[in-house]
């Protein structure tokens, strides 16, 4: 069975076409997991960066308070003295 002349380009210009399309959907697939993966990176090195900076509290309450460096000594120690639970209260106790 002979192909014709006709039929032949129709089915390279067919393939071409097609392989273009592939060619152009994998790079399109590249480019979208190159960009998920460095987004990815850049949140991981973003939660890093939060974790590494220390907490600053503006108000402790506590029992006990440890002062501690940033090697782990123990540098001080702070108690609470035992007072009644409303000494520090804008509330009259006593009406």
């Amino acid at each position: 069975m002979q192909i014709a002349e006709a039929d032949y380009n129709g089915l390279l210009a067919r393939i071409k076409k097609v392989e273009g399309q592939s060619r152009l959907r994998k790079v399109v697939g590249l480019l979208a997991l190159l960009t998920l993966v460095l987004l990815q990176a850049a949140n991981l090195r973003a939660g890093q960066k939060d974790q590494d900076a220390p907490l600053r509290a503006r108000t402790v309450e506590a029992q006990t308070f440890l002062l501690k460096s940033a090697a782990g000594t123990l540098m001080g120690r702070r108690r609470s003295a035992k007072v009644s639970p409303c000494s520090n209260c804008m509330i009259d106790p006593e009406k």
